[in-house]
């Protein structure tokens, strides 16, 4: 079932991407930066909303689309477009017009989704008296749902309970699944364990179609799917990391990262020639610790032993030298090779988004849709060791590059910038 569920996830992965795109992009969002955001219920925003925040609660009302990536957000407001979240804690008791598209821990909806809901969590809870009001894809591993959904529903995950409407088709696969009173189902439901028995329809339950059972088992898989749920968690953690470590790290040291940028998309092979070498640098830098790691103990042996001092001392200091040295390039080369699928994600979702002519490719929209296609590139099996590697090596030569590059550059324009001397 592993190998089902991950071609889920990059099924599912894709049509966040497809609904991303077709939502298009505004370029004159509000962007909100804060530890604790909160927008009363007296508070309009006539414009799409982008927030990063650790507690996000919006009580008011938004025209445009709403984008929020954080730890937790509340949203018991109006929105007159769509909603993208990406949070470990997601609550939603109001109204959207929209989409819901929402990476989350844990997930609760509570209120009116005016058009589909796709969403990845680890625990789904649609209440009693809330309604979608078109598909519902979910992906998660306890989902229990509730209230209503509008047209055909697919889910997936370890445990479902359904107690709610369904107008449409239901196609559920799971470990187990239960349907119990007042549910209704006015479609076909499909549903697929791994044994017949591992669903549980009680008196009560209405469906009005066909009910049919498909076998999903894949040999050799194991308990691995017991997994799926943390496997998920980890893969929504990495994105959000990655987005907020970009945001911060292209707000801090701007120059840096446009030069970057531009050695990749001008110098491709250059930056992969330089990524490989920092690879080999690295490599050399953590030998290089470990050894003065050891030679600092062999130094302190030989100090005690009286006979032996004469070697131990000039060792002991020159070991000690070379722990920071070492350490500093150590921890240094592995944030570069970090950030480098960050510059890649800037160009790929530059090159998916076409911005506005004179505008940084820097922003907040192409590196979410970058984050992706490379979250969707990196689900590939056998493939996904290569394409990440090469993906980290070449931004962080790129990075390399820019570093060198970056305050040459500046002085150059600097001095283009001064007046001729009369």
């Amino acid at each position: 079932m592993k190998r089902t569920l991950t071609l889920h996830v990059l099924t599912l992965a894709a049509v966040a991407v497809a609904m991303l795109l077709s939502a298009g992009v505004t370029y004159a969002s509000v962007w909100e930066h804060e530890d604790v955001l909160e927008i009363s219920r007296l508070h309009t925003i006539d414009d799409d909303l982008w927030v990063s925040a650790n507690t996000f609660r919006l009580n008011g009302s938004v025209t445009g689309d709403v984008w929020s990536f954080g730890y937790t957000a509340d949203i018991s407001g109006k929105v007159n477009g769509s909603l993208q979240t990406f949070a470990r804690v997601f609550r939603m008791n109001g109204s959207t017009d929209g989409s819901v598209r929402v990476f989350a821990q844990t997930l609760e909806l509570s209120g009116y989704v005016g058009r589909s809901v796709l969403a990845m969590a680890e625990t789904f809870t649609l209440d009693d008296g809330a309604v979608i009001g078109r598909d519902a894809h979910v992906l998660g591993s306890q989902i229990s749902i509730n209230g209503t959904i509008r047209n055909n529903a697919f889910l997936m995950g370890d445990r479902i309970e359904i107690r709610g409407m369904i107008e449409g088709n239901a196609t559920l696969e799971g470990k187990k699944i239960v349907i119990m009173p007042p549910a209704v189902i006015q479609g076909d439901l499909v549903y697929k364990t791994e044994d017949s028995t591992d669903i549980t329809i009680e008196p009560g339950v209405t469906i009005l179609g066909t009910t049919s059972w498909n076998r999903d088992v894949d040999e050799g898989d194991g308990d691995d799917e017991s997994s799926f749920g943390t496997d998920l968690l980890l893969s929504i953690s990495s994105l959000l990391a990655a987005f907020l470590f970009g945001v911060i790290v292209v707000r801090i040291f701007r120059p840096y990262a446009e030069e970057s940028y531009k050695q990749l998309r001008e110098r491709t092979l250059a930056a992969l020639a330089t990524g490989v070498a920092s690879v080999f640098g690295l490599i050399f830098c953590i030998l290089i610790l470990l050894v003065a790691i050891f030679s600092i103990l062999a130094g302190m042996i030989l100090i005690e032993n009286g006979g032996l001092a004469v070697f131990g001392g000039p060792l002991l200091i020159l070991s000690i030298l070379l722990v920071p040295i070492t350490s500093f390039l150590s921890v240094s080369g592995a944030v570069i090779l970090y950030s480098g699928k960050i510059i890649v994600a800037f160009l790929i979702g530059a090159m998916i988004v076409k911005g506005v002519p004179g505008q940084s490719p820097l922003r907040a929209s192409a590196l979410i849709l970058g984050l992706l296609v490379l979250g969707i590139v990196f689900l590939i099996p056998y493939l996904w060791f290569l394409a990440y590697a090469v993906v980290t090596v070449v931004g962080a030569g790129a990075i390399i590059l820019g570093i060198r590059n970056c305050p040459r550059h500046q002085a150059q324009s600097a001095s283009a910038q001064q007046p001729p001397p009369q």
